[in-house]
This record gives C-alpha cells, sequence and structure tokens, in this order.
C-alpha cells in the first residue's frame, strides 16, 4: 500500500505544471481563427450549417422511418404468436405475394412447413418462430426437404435470427434465409394486402401448439420404435418428449 502512495505521488509530480496554460492558450488560439474563418468565409460557414442541418434532418427521417416500417410490419404480434399461427401468417404473406401457398402436415412433414408454387417454381418454405437464433438444423432439414418435394429453392423464415454456423451452411446450399429484419420489411409492404391479419390470424387460429416443458419450443408429432409422440424441434439439444395423450 505505502509502495502505491509513493508510485501515485511521484506521478502527480510528473505532471507539468505549464500543462493548463498551454491548454488556455490554445483554446484562445482557436477561438480567435473561428472568429476569422466567420469574418473572411461567411458562404463557407453557411454551408458548414446547411450540410449539419441537412445531415441532422436525414438521422430524424431515417428514425421516423425505421418507426414506421415496425409499426406496419406489426412485429410485435408477430412475437405474441406460437408456431402454428405463425405457419399461418407466413402462408397469407406469402399468398399476397403471388405464391400458392399450402401447409404441410404435422407428422412426417420432411422439414418443410410450407410449400411454395409461383411459375411452375416450387419452394419448401421452413417456418421457426424463435426467441433465440435458429441454428444450422434447419437448414439441415430443409435442404433435406427440398429433395424429397423435388422443390427449385429452399426458404427458412423466422421472426428471430440465425447462428453463424446456419448461414454458412445455407450460403453453400443456396437456402435462402429470412430473418426478422427482411420479415418485418416484407410484412411492412405486404399486410395492406393481407385478408388476415397478425391480430385475426391470433384470435381465430386455434392455439394447438404444443410446446416442451423442459425448454418452452414447439413440439411436432414424431414416430419412435414405440409409436407416435411429441418430439421437440430442438432436438438434439433438448430431448424433451410427450406423449399423446397428455398434449
Amino acid at each position: 500500500m505505502k509502495k502505491a502512495r509513493r508510485m501515485r505521488r511521484r506521478r502527480r509530480r510528473n505532471i507539468p505544471g505549464f500543462s493548463i496554460p498551454v491548454l488556455l492558450i490554445a483554446a484562445s488560439y482557436m477561438v480567435t481563427l473561428g472568429s476569422q474563418i466567420v469574418t473572411q468565409y461567411p458562404q463557407l460557414v453557411f454551408y458548414f450549417v446547411l450540410l449539419l442541418g441537412a445531415s441532422f434532418s436525414f438521422k430524424i427521417y431515417k428514425r421516423y422511418k425505421e418507426r414506421r416500417i415496425l409499426r406496419l410490419s406489426g412485429v410485435n404480434d408477430i412475437d405474441k404468436m406460437n408456431g402454428f399461427q405463425f405457419e399461418y401468417y407466413v402462408r397469407e404473406l406469402c399468398q399476397a405475394n403471388g405464391y400458392e401457398a399450402k401447409v404441410t402436415k404435422a407428422q412426417g412433414d420432411f422439414g418443410a412447413d410450407l410449400i411454395l408454387q409461383k411459375d411452375r417454381n416450387r419452394i419448401v418454405v421452413q417456418v421457426k418462430r424463435y426467441k433465440g437464433k435458429v441454428g444450422i438444423k434447419a437448414v439441415q432439414e430443409v435442404v433435406a426437404s427440398k429433395s424429397y418435394y423435388n422443390a427449385e429453392e429452399a426458404w427458412i423464415i423466422t421472426n428471430s435470427f440465425f447462428t453463424n454456423s446456419a448461414m454458412e451452411l445455407a450460403t453453400y446450399n443456396h437456402v435462402r434465409l429470412i430473418d426478422r429484419k427482411e420479415l418485418i420489411q416484407m410484412a411492412a409492404i405486404m399486410n395492406p394486402y393481407i385478408q388476415a391479419t397478425q391480430e385475426h390470424v391470433i384470435r381465430t387460429t386455434a392455439n394447438n401448439e404444443v410446446v416442451c416443458d423442459k425448454c418452452g419450443s414447439e413440439m411436432k408429432i414424431r414416430k419412435g420404435p414405440s409409436g407416435l409422440f411429441y418430439g421437440c424441434t430442438n432436438f438434439p439439444t433438448c430431448r424433451g418428449t410427450k406423449p399423446l395423450e397428455s398434449a
């Protein structure tokens, strides 16, 4: 402790005493220089103020635009949906965008929640309503479903974001990832043309989602050696299961 105090005292002593006067002189010089520039180059000052005002106005407009897009997208209502309701809403969103959309059956969907059709182009879509990031498993599943359904494209749509490994694998396999930012943009544009709004979907769509007791993720019907059961979609990270009768 004593040694530390001595070191502090030495550092204080080493501070030059003329530092404050030097700063005052420099500040005075800058003020004088600034007044000379204002006097000699008034147009330059005018353009500087104009540029500063334009920059400030652009920031205000950008913030207003972001808030308006968020409001139009209804993303807060999307976050309130369960997995089944989110699938139904995404189907409505794709139909408004000119696609024929069909929801696959819960049992044996082979990695695709929706099948889109437009101009003889078939697209398999996996829909993920997550609180955390969507991992690599979703990409693996939708790649497999692309071959099974003989589709030309594969998409994953989520209200969240993707892990780095999921994005890397998706790039390699040419899977389109639509994350929260792109979903907000899409919803803000297409919502006026959707017959079923987010609020309507939440109120009218049956809440038949089965939730895992261990991690809170959605559960889907799986087939095992003992027959059908509900398994967590977050498998193998989570191995939660439920019998069909208890759900």
